[in-house]
């Protein structure tokens, strides 16, 4: 008896599935792979379907419970089988998605891709997901993983093996760049041609790298990306700068020292010495610093105009043009 149901249970199984849209079995999907189970709510959570690709059966074990409970009535409940809704990708699903990702205008020439059953929905490539291949062999194939959303709980996997260039402009080295050199015009080449995508927009214009600086060290002929650039210091260490210094109305402008180095928008600490004070200050643009003080913390010593201790000279004045001096002012200034 029992290899007989085992047989009877197979049998289901070599039939059609029921297919379900959603990630449960319900009472609604039970009806309508067996009729007698009309009587159960059509909401009523059954199970949980199965992924994309896989059966599942429920045995008559399984399903005479819930007919008990419902009071289902049936001479005899046969095994159920229930499957998600498939297909299998086919090269124009892929050729698609990959255009969408890199324009119509790249050239493709798909050697692979993935053929077992897969959710209804449109392929996703990501292009971070699209690894350059070695550059000794530039035209070797690569593989490209993607997805495919099954039902919003998962993301059912599937890949493309493939050969791609596109079109691309870009600056390339013409000679061996040290890291945090300034980049000139005449270290570089504007090349264009076909070529494995950039996976970040590169500079394709001079202007785009103008008073920029190498993060790293650069090999002759090789590309420049975004990564490869920086904005160089606006303030070095060591630097003379022309602070502004504000407290509400008033504006003081002193000459400090910088004692850390930093871009425009970075903060840097500043020594000024006829104010006996270190300063924490934001970079406005080469050689220039701006204090705003909150008046919170630390006062700073009423400040005279003229000359400051040590001689530097000190220029106290309100953003009225009237003088500051005898004024208070409350900052917050860098331990000494």
């Amino acid at each position: 008896m029992r290899i007989l149901g085992i047989l009877v249970w197979l049998g289901s199984c070599a039939r059609a599935c029921t297919v379900v849209a959603g990630d449960r079995i319900l009472g609604a999907d039970l009806a309508r792979a067996n009729a007698a189970f009309a009587v159960v709510p059509a909401d009523f959570v059954v199970a949980l379907s199965p992924m994309t690709g896989v059966r599942r059966a429920m045995d008559a074990g399984s399903l005479g419970v819930i007919a008990r409970r419902f009071g289902v009535v049936a001479d005899q409940i046969a095994p159920l089988c229930f499957e998600r809704p498939a297909r299998i990708l086919i090269e124009s699903d892929v050729r698609s998605a990959i255009e969408k990702v890199l324009g119509p205008a790249a050239k493709l020439d798909i050697i692979e891709f993935s053929r077992y059953p897969v959710p209804p929905g449109d392929p996703i490539f990501e292009l971070p997901r699209l690894h350059a291949p070695p550059r000794a062999t530039p035209d070797a194939t690569v593989t490209w993983r993607g997805y495919i959303e099954d039902g919003g709980r998962a993301h059912a996997p599937i890949w493309v093996r493939l050969r791609v260039t596109r079109l691309e402009q870009w600056l390339e080295a013409t000679s061996a760049i040290p890291a945090q050199q300034r980049i000139e015009p005449s270290h570089v080449v504007a090349k264009s041609g076909w070529r494995f995508p950039f996976l970040s927009a590169p500079p394709d214009e001079l202007k785009e790298i103008d008073g920029k600086s190498a993060t790293r060290p650069i090999q002759a002929g090789q590309a420049l990306t975004a990564e490869m650039l920086s904005e160089p210091n606006a303030v070095e260490r060591g630097d003379t700068v022309d602070a502004e210094l504000t407290a509400g109305s008033v504006s003081l402008q002193f000459q400090g020292t910088a004692e850390t180095a930093g871009r425009r928008g970075d903060t840097v600490v500043v020594w000024a010495s006829g104010l006996k004070k270190r300063w924490r200050a934001q970079v406005q643009d080469k050689g220039k610093v701006r204090i705003d003080v909150d008046g919170k913390n630390s006062k700073l010593a009423s400040v005279r105009s003229g000359v400051g201790a040590a001689g530097d000279s000190v220029d106290g004045r309100r953003k009225d043009g009237q003088a500051a001096a005898g004024t208070g002012i409350a900052a917050r200034p860098v331990s000494d």
